[in-house]
């Protein structure tokens, strides 16, 4: 909610100037209540809501130092939004404790956000810095995930669509990345395989085309998982099935 939905940084450096005297700006009563909406915001969540494959709720972890902020957050969202949204407003200060797909939060760690089982999308980051990269991502994975179901990607589209039951994530779709000297990364799939990329001899081939471009070490850091496979920024990823097939063979994959 706080840095994704209401701009709490502006209204708490504004706090800050107007009462010097007061330790903890966010302890101001009114302060929740009023806060500005972030840029697309709303027509961001309205496009979530109406799409039937989606059940949006909004997580909040509360300021302990304003127990009015728990009243607050929820007159804030009903006014912005809806009776029925602040039906779905959940506060807790350990996000980890819920369960869903996605979380878009402004921090990755600090409440949970580095425990929680889903996808963890950064907002304000260089990946999502807006709600337009945000939308952008999950149509992509509205779309991916209908493909893996058998729908059609004209139906993934369609927000009349019927609602798709998903199977279990394909086994060789990469769960998890990791880092490692010399160009090598280590991955975990969803089937629970484990083993070791090794870039460096495609990254300096005469053949190495875009891959060229991770021979920068900050560029090769900035690896990540998008829609269950090893990527890095400007489009550059590898085949995850081709990967599984060979890590589940010999431990290590060599492309």
């Amino acid at each position: 909610m706080d840095g994704v939905l209401c701009d709490i940084a502006a209204a708490y450096q504004q706090a800050a100037r107007t009462h010097p005297d007061v330790a903890f700006p966010q302890s101001i009563p009114g302060l929740f209540a009023s806060l500005r909406v972030i840029p697309g915001a709303i027509e961001a969540v309205a496009e979530l809501r109406s799409n039937p494959r989606l059940d949006v709720w909004i997580l909040s972890a509360p300021s302990t130092r304003n127990p009015a902020c728990y009243s607050e957050k929820r007159i804030w969202v009903e006014k912005v939004f809806d009776y029925p949204l602040a039906k779905r407003l959940i506060l807790a200060s350990d996000k980890s404790l819920l369960r869903g797909d996605v979380l878009i939060d402004d921090n990755i760690s600090g409440k949970g956000q580095d425990r929680f089982e889903g996808e963890v999308l950064h907002f304000g980051s260089s990946r999502f810095p807006t709600w337009a990269s945000v939308l952008e991502h999950l149509r992509r994975r509205l779309r991916f995930l209908s493909a893996d179901t058998g729908a059609t990607e004209r139906e993934a589209e369609d927000h009349t669509a019927p609602v798709v039951a998903t199977r279990p994530a394909a086994a060789w779709r990469v769960r998890s990345v990791e880092v490692l000297p010399d160009y090598c990364l280590r991955v975990v799939f969803n089937d629970g395989t484990a083993g070791v990329v090794r870039m460096k001899r495609l990254i300096h081939s005469d053949s190495a085309g875009i891959f060229s471009a991770l021979s920068d070490p900050a560029r090769f850091g900035d690896v990540h998982v998008e829609l269950g496979a090893v990527s890095w920024p400007g489009d550059i990823d590898l085949a995850p099935d081709a990967m599984h097939a060979a890590i589940a063979s010999s431990g290590e994959w060599i492309p």
